[in-house]
């Protein structure tokens, strides 16, 4: 470990044991800044960042337990190592409870100091590198997630090659899309596909399938209700418009969806905002929205702006 790499921080009102520290450290290849008050101490961790911290138990301006709470809640991570020339027990455990790394009492053999402030740095060391080696688990994970999620089209025409293209070119923004096609072409791998590329990749995608709920039904599904709305209410039901949120919604055989609730939909697409059943409470949506149909050109598939021309 190399200590030029470091910057100790000495907070201590005692001359004489600050320029004693100081000399002892930078002569071991510490960068070193002191403070003769809590007050400094703390401008000067702002200002120099320091790795590792002595402080004094007996500050003029604050106590050193204090002084040492303030520290960690400003930088958790950074060690501290506690002074005191007053030999007590208390004071050392309370201290460690603290988050300080150790509690040495004055005197102290300069070997001894200089021990724990290599131990200490290397703790901090370890830390560091277990922060970063967290982040970047964490990273990979979130990749391999992406990964695993995201929809792979094997094919070899060309006209799948375009489709892909397209998948491509239209995913980052944020239209909504219309997949229109013959049963069983694979319009819902190619919506998973636009989700999976999109900037909503790792938000929910929900789906309703618009042929597989009853005409009385789907409304319910679709924007949630109340409890007493209608018969047989039990409870509130948020909908699939608020299990969206964040996230796209892929609204499978849209042509199936009576034409009045097309309206109602087209309308949230337009103003963002709808109405739960049974409840006078406007509710934000924010969601992608890609439908598909059976009706139109066979296995074809196009950008739907603006939202309207998602109908029957």
């Amino acid at each position: 470990m190399k200590t030029g790499n470091h910057r100790v921080l000495i907070i201590d009102d005692e001359r004489p044991v600050l320029m004693t520290l100081e000399a002892l450290l930078k002569r071991h290849g510490y960068h070193v800044d002191t403070a003769p008050t809590a007050s400094q101490g703390l401008k000067l961790i702002r200002s120099k960042s320091p790795t590792l911290i002595l402080l004094d138990l007996q500050l003029p301006d604050a106590d050193g337990l204090e002084t040492l709470d303030r520290i960690k809640t400003e930088v958790p991570q950074i060690q501290v190592i506690i002074l005191t020339a007053h030999d007590s027990l208390h004071n050392a455990i309370e201290s460690i409870k603290r988050g300080a790394y150790h509690f040495i009492s004055k005197p102290y053999a300069a070997e001894e100091l200089l021990s724990l402030v290599e131990k200490a740095l290397e703790k901090q060391f370890l830390l560091r590198e277990a922060e970063e080696l967290r982040e970047k688990t964490e990273q990979l994970e979130r990749r391999l997630e992406m990964a695993e999620a995201r929809p792979t089209l094997i094919f070899k025409s060309k006209p799948m090659q375009e489709i892909d293209e397209l998948i491509n070119a239209m995913a980052p923004s944020d239209a909504n899309a219309l997949i229109v096609g013959e049963s069983g072409v694979g319009k819902e791998v190619i919506a998973n596909a636009i989700h999976a590329r999109s900037q909503r990749a790792g938000k929910p995608m929900v789906k309703l399938n618009c042929a597989a709920f009853p005409q009385t039904m789907i409304e319910g599904e679709l924007f949630g209700y109340v409890k007493g709305a209608f018969t047989g209410a039990m409870q509130d039901f948020p909908g699939m418009i608020a299990a969206a949120d964040s996230g796209t919604l892929f609204l499978d055989e849209i042509s199936d969806m009576p034409a009045e609730l097309q309206t109602r939909f087209l309308r949230v697409l337009q103003e963002r905002e709808y109405r739960p059943l049974g409840s006078t409470q406007t509710m934000k949506a924010d969601f992608r929205a890609i439908a598909s149909s059976t009706l139109g050109e066979p296995a074809a598939f196009r950008f739907v702006l603006p939202a309207k021309h998602i109908s029957n």
